[in-house]
């Protein structure tokens, strides 16, 4: 809305040559850009946010990940040892 009246006042200031810009009319012009222009940023600001929220969970989801295939690889290869043992244990109660 600020660039809107502002290019309405410099647009009419133009058709007349005579009229002259109220100070006070650009300064609120002025005021407005910069006001909706913080808000743009605000918002863009926080998009980023949650954005940069999202990138760590989705990190933290894959390190996650990882760590729990490493789990399930490290408890199948003691399901391993386990099954041997049972048979080795199995093996020497059948010699006695």
């Amino acid at each position: 809305m600020g660039f809107e009246k502002l290019l309405a006042m410099v647009e009419k200031s133009h058709q007349d040559p005579k009229s002259v810009i109220s100070l006070s009319e650009l300064n609120q012009a002025i005021h407005e850009i910069i006001c909706s222009e913080q808000a743009k940023e605000y918002k863009i600001n926080q998009c980023f946010t949650e954005l940069r929220q999202l990138v760590d969970e989705r990190k933290a989801i894959a390190r996650k990940q990882f760590i729990d295939k490493a789990l399930v690889s490290e408890l199948t290869q003691y399901k391993r040892v386990e099954e041997a043992l049972l048979l080795k244990l199995k093996h020497i109660e059948e010699q006695m």
